[in-house]
């Protein structure tokens, strides 16, 4: 019974933090920006940039070798999300119980717990940051942190998903990019000090 009040009060926050985003932080701009931010196909040029980037920095073998990491990580987070926990979770979005949802872009017939985006997102962020040279990195933790959120945070106010849904995709996305950045470190190129990116010595910081 205690279980059950429980987690109908955890539903009912849900609920509500649902419907004070959706509906109270309703806005032109945001009708305009959130579906903006989801979009991955939005953020191709900003991945492209990136990857140049990391070619030049680091060198074709071991820019590749972190390109690759990035995006393994991010696909495994997608995949675990979408392919795995919604399919055996099975709970509706948003946008499926209820009609008076103003959809802003197609409701989709999936799941909804947890959020792939979430997942993915949060998941490429914490990669990137892991690739950063050692000691130049904190202000890009705190962009990427901004982005991933505003990328979940989009996904609620379009109306496909529940903050929890998100809350547990950034979870997921940040303890999978966690467990592969920890397992090359320790299985592929071990650093004594601990500090150092996988990538990036501290002498060429």
């Amino acid at each position: 019974m205690q279980q059950s009040c429980i987690k109908h009060t955890v539903q009912n926050i849900d609920h509500s933090l649902f419907w004070a985003v959706h509906d109270g932080l309703s806005t032109p701009f945001l009708d305009v920006a959130a579906p903006f931010l989801r979009s991955k196909l939005n953020w191709i040029p900003v991945y492209l940039g990136l990857s140049g980037w990391i070619f030049y920095k680091m060198g074709f073998r071991k820019g590749l070798a972190a390109i690759l990491f990035v995006a393994g990580t991010a696909a495994l987070a997608n995949t675990l999300a979408a392919e795995v926990l919604k399919p055996l979770i099975g709970r509706a979005r948003p946008c499926q119980l209820w009609p008076q949802v103003a959809v802003l872009v197609e409701c989709g017939g999936g799941k909804s717990f947890p959020s792939a985006h979430a997942a993915n997102h949060f998941a490429l962020s914490l990669a990137i940051w892991k690739i950063w040279p050692a000691g130049k990195s904190w202000p890009l933790a705190f962009m990427l942190a901004i982005w991933a959120f505003s990328v979940a945070f989009a996904q609620v106010y379009v109306g496909v998903h529940f903050p929890s849904d998100c809350l547990a995709g950034a979870c997921l996305g940040l303890g999978v990019a966690w467990a592969v950045h920890f397992a090359l470190v320790r299985l592929v190129r071990p650093f004594p000090n601990g500090g150092d990116s996988i990538f990036f010595s501290r002498k060429n910081s």
